[in-house]
């Protein structure tokens, strides 16, 4: 009985997640319940097997599609793949981890977009230039609240609170805010405003990990503070973060907070 009810909470997940994507003022919620999908695939998968995971992600997938759209069913199809991904790339390290889903994910959307045209965003056409910086840090966003669901569910330690990319970010933030800045028009400077927004994702990423880090040190008074900040104000802690993320190529606050440790993750 244990065997089956992993899979059949899943495959629910799945299809909840799917069906409440379409529906007006649900679709919160299934972006919320979405961050769980690629984490219980890949239990699943390591409980039940690869050929059960598949098949629970397919039926949920087709369900999907026949009960609402097809469109939501190719958008919650990209999931399980996540799972995978997270499932075969656990002895990685966890920035390994995050550039291997959130490209998939990027390519998943640039896909989309192909085959189902661009997104139409009300009272947001900015958003039509900027969307392919946009398409990868919500992929690196998206990977990195899943990794810290999977820490939790799985109780396994992915590293989310030891995050850091090196310098690499540095010089497309600066080239994309001088860009975006200096030029006027044309080509160039919409490149630019998307090499800003992507490196934003990736400063974001590191920031939000070093918040983690000593978020998980703090009192309870401060931690009761933080997150009372992130539900009324969410932009203030992005905010924060993505300057966090930035000073942290340089001060590595982490290794301060530890007394000395250095990080055994970073790429550099």
């Amino acid at each position: 009985m244990g065997r089956v009810k992993l899979p059949a909470v899943y495959g629910v997940l799945t299809l909840v997640t799917g069906l409440l994507a379409g529906v007006e003022g649900l679709a919160f919620l299934s972006l919320g319940l979405s961050i769980f999908v690629p984490v219980l695939c890949c239990a699943v998968t390591e409980r039940n097997g690869f050929l059960v995971s598949l098949a629970v992600s397919a039926l949920a997938v087709v369900v999907t599609g026949v009960a609402s759209e097809w469109k939501l069913a190719f958008d919650i199809s990209s999931l399980p793949i996540v799972g995978y991904l997270i499932c075969y790339l656990k002895r990685r390290s966890v920035e390994e981890i995050l550039i291997a889903s959130s490209a998939f994910l990027f390519a998943f959307a640039v896909l989309e977009e192909l085959f189902l045209g661009t997104p139409e965003v009300n009272n947001l056409k900015w958003f039509v230039d900027v969307r392919w910086g946009f398409y990868l840090t919500s992929s690196l966003f998206f990977t990195y609240l899943t990794l810290i669901a999977a820490t939790w569910v799985l109780k396994r330690d992915f590293a989310v609170e030891r995050v850091r990319w090196g310098f690499f970010p540095v010089p497309f933030f600066l080239l994309g805010g001088f860009g975006t800045v200096l030029l006027k028009t044309g080509i160039v400077k919409l490149i630019a405003e998307n090499l800003l927004v992507a490196a934003m994702g990736f400063l974001l990423v590191q920031g939000l990990s070093v918040l983690l880090f000593y978020y998980r040190k703090v009192s309870l008074t401060w931690k009761f503070i933080l997150l009372f900040t992130l539900i009324v104000i969410p932009a203030a802690i992005f905010l924060g973060a993505i300057v966090t993320g930035l000073l942290d190529v340089w001060f590595d606050f982490r290794k301060i907070g530890k007394g000395g440790m250095k990080n055994e993750g970073n790429l550099t």
